[in-house]
């Protein structure tokens, strides 16, 4: 998938410069074409005017579609490399991290992706340490945050709070798009709907790669992840942090 990405992100690129010059050959032939058959200057001025406003419409949809690629294969290599951080060890290296911090770094990295989105957060006013990946835990914020957009689809302000329960943390994100179809909410991060979703697209196969890779990296850390729809609308994905390496259960 990841390949297939690279490849159509190039041909995008390659498509671009292709139909702009095929484009305006066109228009050079039809401005020469009009002044030998009588069309006035005025006329043809009008025409390019609209001709032009076409093609530069045309260029936003090329350069979009190349970025909407290019932004979909970068996040995939993000869950591969943290996916990479934890196979083929039992345990992960774990350093004492303020969650607010953590959260932070993930907010800015989304936003520069997603400007238009509005994200608020609210933490204790005391400092929360806990031991963690902070890359990793990094990960799984910003994937459920991609996924609030992506699939919310009407999403245009998510709300991430920190409780401090004692022996764990518990991380809500929260959105205020269509919320999560009842029917997938059991399976939304065992990985089998990778291949689901309207034309099997990549932003679907994306949902459930990045909500299973979510679920790995929690593991590792001993906490617990579970999502809900909210009786207001919208989604709610919420996780937890131990504060020792013990898995204590997690009540939800």
């Amino acid at each position: 998938d990841c390949a297939a990405a690279a490849r159509r992100t190039l041909d995008a690129e390659e498509a671009d410069d292709t139909d702009i010059d095929t484009i305006e050959q066109r228009l050079d032939q039809l401005y020469r074409l009009s002044l030998k058959y009588g069309q006035t200057e005025e006329e043809m001025l009008a025409f390019l005017q609209k001709a032009e406003a076409e093609l530069e419409k045309e260029k936003t949809e090329l350069l979009t579609n190349a970025r909407d690629d290019a932004q979909w294969l970068y996040r995939m290599v993000e869950n591969l490399l943290s996916i990479t951080r934890i196979s083929g060890t039992d345990t992960i290296t774990k350093t004492d991290e303020v969650l607010e911090e953590v959260l932070s770094e993930a907010v800015l990295s989304f936003k520069k992706r997603n400007p238009d989105i509005q994200v608020s957060v609210s933490v204790p006013d005391d400092i929360i340490f806990l031991p963690m990946d902070p890359m990793l835990i990094e990960q799984v914020v910003l994937n459920i945050m991609d996924n609030s957009v992506v699939h919310g689809v009407t999403t245009n302000h998510i709300f991430i709070s920190a409780e401090d329960r004692g022996d764990y943390v518990l991380i809500r994100i929260a959105d205020n798009g269509k919320g999560i179809e009842r029917k997938i909410l059991k399976r939304l991060f065992d990985g089998t709907l990778q291949f689901e979703g309207e034309n099997g697209s990549d932003s679907n196969r994306f949902m459930g790669i990045g909500l299973q890779v979510c679920k790995t990296i929690v593991d590792a850390h001993g906490g617990v992840i579970s999502a809900q729809n909210l009786p207001r609308g919208g989604a709610e994905f919420s996780f937890t942090i131990q504060k020792e390496t013990k898995k204590d259960e997690y009540p939800g």
